[in-house]
């Protein structure tokens, strides 16, 4: 499959931190939880916005402050 393909278990270990550019190209399911972050640009400056997948990003972002309803 394309988890395999790209080697991303390479980089990938409980507690540590990946950033995927362009993730929109991979499978959904590729990681059980995550935390999404999304870029847009407004004007003259950037919005970014939060979506998390699975109680430990969820609770993450409500600790942070950063939950968008």
């Amino acid at each position: 499959g394309l988890k395999e393909d790209i080697g991303i278990e390479d980089y990938y270990n409980e507690g540590e931190v990946v950033v995927i550019e362009w993730s929109k190209f991979l499978e959904e399911d590729l990681f059980q939880e995550y935390l999404h972050i999304y870029i847009s640009y407004k004007d003259d400056h950037r919005e970014l916005e939060f979506t998390a997948k699975g109680d430990y990003y969820k609770q993450l972002l409500e600790r942070a402050n950063l939950w968008k309803y």
